[in-house]
């Protein structure tokens, strides 16, 4: 079940649900998006999820810190994701650094939803 349930228009077609999902990114997204509204940043900098929404697709944003330790990223980063007051249906992810946890959970599928990395190693 989606997590959202509101009837939207796209193209003279109408759908009766949306979907969400939460954006993971390692960066600071509220500067990338000042970035991206003023044109500094191209959207394929966000790996598309400023475009989402024209897909009927809803986008809650990841409040990313820096963190000098990788356990203490990876943990603030699970906390994060399993407290956020926002339902969402899948985590759509920049990178696998700081979701080692996330991961984890799914593999004893204790974290139920899909998790889609999109990740490009040379």
């Amino acid at each position: 079940m989606l997590a959202s349930t509101r009837v939207f228009t796209e193209k003279g077609i109408t759908f009766a649900s949306k979907m969400r999902v939460y954006f993971y990114h390692t960066q600071d997204m509220a500067l990338l998006l000042r970035k991206f509204a003023a044109g500094e940043l191209p959207p394929h900098f966000l790996y598309g999820a400023t475009k989402l929404g024209g897909y009927g697709i809803d986008v809650v944003w990841h409040p990313a810190k820096a963190e000098p330790s990788r356990w203490k990223m990876i943990v603030r980063n699970t906390w994060k994701i399993l407290t956020c007051r926002e339902k969402y249906d899948v985590l759509y992810a920049t990178h696998y650094r700081g979701l080692e946890l996330i991961v984890f959970l799914r593999a004893l599928r204790l974290f139920r939803k899909p998790i889609a990395v999109w990740h490009i190693s040379r």
